[in-house]
């Protein structure tokens, strides 16, 4: 195929990115203790809780866009 797209990655393969940073993990400790004391709030409250993992990864992923510095 002499169209044929050539795949351009972001970042080079032999980089090697690290998968815990000290960002990442007090962000998620944060969410953590935000969204399970609301959750716990709710449950108490109305009688019904909510998936608070799909919210909070939202929310996350966001809040890391906004700071900079990452592949998001």
């Amino acid at each position: 195929m002499p169209d044929e797209k050539r795949f351009l990655s972001i970042v080079p393969p032999e980089s090697t990115m690290p998968e815990f940073t000290l960002r990442a993990v007090l962000l998620g400790v944060v969410m953590a203790v935000i969204m399970g004391a609301a959750n716990a709030y709710l449950g108490l409250k109305a009688g019904m809780t909510i998936a608070a993992t799909y919210t909070t990864a939202v929310i996350g992923m966001a809040v890391l866009k906004m700071m900079g510095g990452s592949l998001l």
